[in-house]
C-alpha cells in the first residue's frame, strides 16, 4: 500500500512512500518535525550571507529546524546543509526576498 508524502521542500519531496520505506522509518528514526516553506526559504538566504553557503531549499531543511524549532534543535547543534544544485534566478530572487 503506498502513502503520499508531502514535505515542503522540492529536494526532499517523494509522492509516495511505500510500506517497505514505512517499516525502516518506524524501525530506525527517532522523530520527524515539519518546518514550513517559507523557513527553508529564509534558512537558505540566510546561510548565503552568513555562512558562505549556497545551498538549495531542500538542504536547507535542517538549518531551518534550528532556526525556528528551538524545542527540537537546542544547545549544541549540528545541522547538516547539503545542495548547491540551484537556479541562479531562483537563489538571487530568494536571496533578494532576505536581504537585510
Amino acid at each position: 500500500r503506498e502513502r503520499p508524502l508531502h514535505p515542503g521542500a522540492g529536494g526532499v519531496r517523494t509522492p509516495w512512500g511505500g510500506d517497505r520505506t514505512w517499516a525502516h522509518i518506524e524501525r530506525f528514526v527517532g522523530g520527524g518535525v515539519r518546518v514550513s516553506e517559507e523557513a527553508t526559504r529564509e534558512a537558505a538566504a540566510r546561510l548565503g550571507p552568513s555562512a558562505g553557503i549556497v545551498a538549495e531549499r531542500g538542504g536547507a531543511v535542517a538549518p531551518a529546524v534550528a532556526l525556528t524549532r528551538p524545542d527540537v534543535a537546542s544547545g549544541r547543534t549540528v545541522a547538516i546543509v547539503s545542495g548547491g544544485n540551484v537556479e541562479p534566478s531562483l537563489l538571487v530572487r530568494v536571496l533578494s526576498e532576505y536581504a537585510t
